[in-house]
């Protein structure tokens, strides 16, 4: 099953990237969990999706990390926009209960995940906030309770 999603940056400029998981072996954007650390690779620089992304313990070295995931209701699709919206609330109010400090006072950078309309035909419903270090180095921990 192919799920596309878009990754925003909650942090202005607002970058686009184009998530398309699947035949690589990796794992699905619309399958990661709370806790998981990850790293993706760069995206095409045509169409900014990638295939896949690689979870790995957060005690590996990794880019990002999973803070928040939620599911939204069946139905139509409800557009990027809405969807966008949606994810911005949610990673703002869930930021600070899993880093242990303001989104506004720290170090990192959120970015979240939502689903395409074709990825959401596919029953991908999920907005998934990721959090990691503002053009930092890969990292060996969790972001959890880290007040960074």
């Amino acid at each position: 099953m192919s799920t596309t999603a878009r990754l925003r940056r909650l942090a202005l400029p607002i970058i686009f990237a184009g998530l398309l998981a699947g035949c690589s072996g990796g794992t699905a954007p619309g399958s990661l969990e709370v806790g998981d650390c990850f790293s993706a690779p760069e995206p095409d620089s045509e169409t900014r999706e990638i295939f896949d992304v690689d979870v790995v313990e957060c005690e590996e070295a990794h880019k990002q990390e999973v803070f928040a995931v939620e599911e939204q209701a069946e139905g139509d699709y409800p557009g990027v926009s809405e969807l966008e919206a949606k994810a911005q609330e949610l990673c703002a109010e869930e930021f600070q209960g899993y880093v242990g400090t303001s989104f506004d006072l720290s170090e990192l950078e959120a970015s979240y995940i939502v689903p395409t309309e074709d990825s959401w035909k596919n029953d991908d419903r999920d907005i998934t906030c990721t959090l990691g270090a503002a053009n930092g180095p890969e990292v060996s921990e969790s972001y959890k309770g880290s007040s960074r």
